[in-house]
């Protein structure tokens, strides 16, 4: 999961520790020997208005929009926004994924 425009951890603001590109976060998943198959986003952020993390300075579907393309096109993988759109277009990924793993190499 990545949260956009957030530019550190939240909780942890005292410790000033700065959220991580999410192109190092993959590409830490994978020297772990993990796949990785999507990324979640997390768009609080992003959303303007009381009761999300953005408040009035949030930007918006746009902004969301864009930071959904901008991460697809950069870590080559599918984005979801499963608070929004929920997580039903992960089902495919998984099952193809599954089916490689059963099939071998």
């Amino acid at each position: 999961q990545h949260a956009a425009g957030r530019d550190h951890y939240k909780d942890v603001e005292s410790v000033h520790w700065p959220l991580a590109d999410p192109r190092d976060d993959l590409e830490l998943v994978r020297l772990l020997g993990a796949r990785v198959l999507a990324v979640a986003l997390h768009t609080g952020a992003l959303r303007p208005g009381p009761g999300h993390e953005g408040g009035e300075g949030g930007r918006g579907a746009q902004a969301t929009s864009g930071e959904v393309e901008r991460l697809r096109r950069e870590l080559g993988v599918p984005v979801v926004l499963p608070l929004e759109e929920g997580v039903e277009a992960l089902v495919p990924l998984m099952k193809a994924f599954v089916a490689a793993e059963r099939a071998g190499p």
